[in-house]
Parts: structure tokens; sequence; C-alpha cells
């Protein structure tokens, strides 16, 4: 008889206060639906996600069902070397929209070229960034290996990459933070019109070698014309002539150096390197 009365209640208190029943369910749910990504933030929107998610799970701590499995992450790739990345999603298909949207912020005609299911996954660039391969493997660092050595094997020349991340249904390998410091160079030889760039190193001596280095492989008479910490670089050539520019986005970047290349005499000038190093 007791045990009846208190069904009874519950049932009750079902129909009378659905909120306290449901607010134990999907407090993060509910958490969540203000999130909004901020374009002018250096941080991507992914890990604008992911931090507001992390903080809305410790505020709901104790009130939440467990979290579900979110295994899947995808890449999209457009012009201008425009590029956006997923990980750690709930469904393939939130993971396609989160990369898809974090490659518009810097580029038209985001594509899909590549999606993982609990592993990790990466994407490398050709040196024009007209071209790119996705890999996957076991970490970050392997599966951007992968993706190079594949890029190097379909297209030639020297491809990099700096754009990886991993998604494991258990939670076991969290996204990659968003690095302090990240030093990249552009290098440039005027007598033959060959470049050389790094990005993602830790002080500006490594990043001004490693494009030196880079360019020298190629040309006869390379020199230093920027260097950059946690931002896009860009260079533009007609000839001899040649513009460069750093700024917050690649897209800002190449407008610069092309308006910085004509400024110095060129007339068809074109884009020969342009990437971020974050």
């Amino acid at each position: 008889m007791r045990f009846g009365k208190i069904l009874s209640l519950i049932a009750v208190a079902l129909v009378a206060c659905p909120r306290f029943f449901s607010s134990m369910a999907d407090c993060v749910t509910r958490c969540m639906t203000g999130f909004t990504c901020d374009t002018h933030n250096s941080i991507s929107c992914d890990m604008q996600y992911y931090n507001t998610r992390q903080r809305c799970q410790i505020s709901c701590k104790g009130q939440d069902a467990p979290l579900p499995p979110a295994p899947y992450g995808a890449v999209a790739f457009g012009d201008e070397g425009a590029e956006g990345m997923s990980w750690n999603q709930t469904s393939a298909e939130a993971a396609q929209k989160v990369a898809l949207n974090n490659c518009a912020q810097y580029g038209k005609n985001c594509k899909l070229v590549s999606h993982f299911e609990n592993t990790c996954g990466a994407m490398a660039k050709s040196d024009d960034e007209r071209h790119s391969e996705t890999a996957t493997g076991p970490s970050k660092e392997q599966a951007a290996t992968n993706a190079i050595a594949a890029c190097r094997s379909r297209w030639g020349g020297k491809c990099a990459s700096d754009l990886s991340g991993c998604s494991y249904a258990d939670r076991r390998v969290p996204p990659p933070g968003p690095r302090a410091i990240s030093w990249g160079a552009i290098a440039f030889s005027a007598a033959d019109g060959q470049t050389g760039h790094s990005q993602a190193k830790d002080d500006r001596a490594a990043a001004e070698k490693e494009a030196l280095s880079d360019c020298s492989q190629r040309g006869r008479s390379c020199v230093v014309m920027t260097t950059f910490n946690k931002q896009c670089g860009a260079l533009v050539r007609d000839g001899k002539i040649a513009g460069v520019a750093a700024s917050a986005d690649q897209r800002t970047a190449l407008q610069q150096a092309t308006q910085a290349c004509t400024k110095n005499g060129g007339a068809r000038c074109v884009p020969l390197v342009v990437f971020c190093s974050r």
C-alpha cells in the first residue's frame, strides 16, 4: 500500500514539476543552449564550444546524466587554404557542421574532405595551399605525419600540417589546447622566385632558421621577409617584386600582401605562400 502511494506521488510530481526532473537529465544541454561562437576571438569555434561545454559539465556535476559518447570528427577545406576541423562531437552530422563553420571563417567554398570516428585525424596542405590530403592515426602526431606523407606522394613538393585532433568515445584523449607561442616565418629568394616557410615554432630564431633552410633548398639568395607569432602570413610576388604581410586571418594577410606587392611596382602579383601559425 505504501509503495503504491509513493508511485502515485512520483506520477503527480512528473506532471506537476516536469522541469525539476528534466533538469536532472539535460542540465548540460540547457546550459549549452546559449552558446554562440565569437568569430572575432583568436580561439577556434570548436575550441570555444569545448571550453563552454567543460564549464557546463562542472556546473551541472551531480545533476546530469552521463554525457553521451562523442567519437566523431571532421575536416573541411576551401579556397585560399581555408581549413576547419571538429572533434569530440556526438554525431557525424554535428562534426561536419562544426568543421564547415570553422572553415568558413577563413575562406569561401568550404567542402568536407574527411571524417573520422574513434581515432585521430589531420590534414596537410601543399606549398601553394591549393591542394590537401587527410589521414588518420592513433595520435595527433602520427595522423599529421600520415597526412604529410599522403600530400607529398600525390602533389609533390613540401607539404605541411597545422590541423589535427582526436575523437574518442571515452574522452581519453582531450582536444588539443591552443598554443601560447607559435612562431612562423616566410623567406624569399628574389633571384629565382623561390620561397620557404616555417610554422608552430617555439621562438623567432627557430622559425627564421627553418624558413631560410626550406627556401635555400631551391633558392640562391634567400632572406627572411617576415616573422610572426600566432598569426597568418602571406607572400605575393610578380617576378622579383614581392609583398608580404601578417595578420590575424589568412584573407586579410593575403589582401595586405597583394597591396604591398602592387605598391612595390608589381603588375601581376600572384600568391605564393599563405598559411597560419597557431
